[in-house]
């Protein structure tokens, strides 16, 4: 079976968290967020960094991010998080990552995935169907 990777609007529309749903013994998670930057703008969630970047959710644990940038100019959220150590991966339906916009998007505002990999502790890949 297939996990799922989808969308769900929060914060009465201004954010959009992503979920993974009907997953097993999941690690890591590499994904590619695209956006209509004429229409969208995501906010920053740690200011304390340079950059803008979107929220960690907790599945997988987000032991380490490698990569959590937004280019508000392309349009694009790159995400790469995994856990570490010798823990068990992640299993069942958890937040990865939620992105609050500093605009309220409206119906035509489209958000789809890029490119996404979800793997295993052993670096298997997860069987992966984008929602929306």
């Amino acid at each position: 079976m297939a996990a799922t990777l989808s969308v769900e609007p929060a914060d009465g529309g201004r954010a959009l968290q992503i979920w993974v749903g009907g997953v097993a013994e999941l690690y890591a998670v590499d994904m590619e967020i695209k956006f209509d930057a004429s229409r969208l703008q995501a906010a920053d969630a740690d200011p304390g960094r340079a950059g803008v970047q979107i929220e960690p959710g907790q599945a997988p644990t987000p032991d380490f991010v490698a990569t959590n940038s937004v280019d508000n100019r392309a349009g694009v959220i790159r995400y790469v998080a995994t856990q570490l150590g010798s823990k068990p991966g992640f299993g069942g339906k958890g937040l990865v990552a939620t992105i609050t916009w500093l605009n309220q998007p409206g119906p035509e505002a489209a958000v789809t995935f890029g490119k996404v990999i979800m793997v295993t502790r052993d670096s298997k890949t997860v069987d992966v169907i984008l929602k929306r």
